[in-house]
Parts: structure tokens; sequence; C-alpha cells
């Protein structure tokens, strides 16, 4: 597999912000929290307003790992 240069800088450039050994938020329900991401990708396929979606989409994860995450 290979990985694009610009997604390790980035990676190691989170990984020196945070004390956590992973990269991304852990979550027991995994279905739901790929329903609020994947509810962008299906505004934009749709031709909705994609700017809005991620509004949404950004909130309800927020809240969504308030209540959900490890």
């Amino acid at each position: 597999m290979v990985v694009p240069f610009e997604y390790v800088a980035a990676l190691n450039a989170t990984m020196k912000l945070t004390t956590t050994d992973h990269d991304r938020p852990q979550v027991v329900g995994v279905a739901r929290s790929r329903e609020i991401v994947g509810s962008v990708i299906v505004a934009s396929i749709q031709g909705k307003d994609v700017a809005a979606a991620a509004a949404a989409a950004d909130k309800d994860l927020t809240e969504f790992l308030k209540t959900d995450g490890k």
C-alpha cells in the first residue's frame, strides 16, 4: 500500500500535538460515526449543499463523540 507523503507528514505533525497513540477518535458505535461522516459524501453525490452537510456532520460528530468516544 502506498501512502501519500502529505498524509504521512500531516499524521506525524498531528501525533506531536497529542498524547494518544492513534490518529482518529475511537468509538464504540463505528457504524453511526461512518453514517455521520458519509452523509457529506452522499450530499455531494446528490448535488446538495456540501458545505452545509459538512457543517451539520461536524456538529453531529462532535456531539456523538461526547457520548460515544472512548
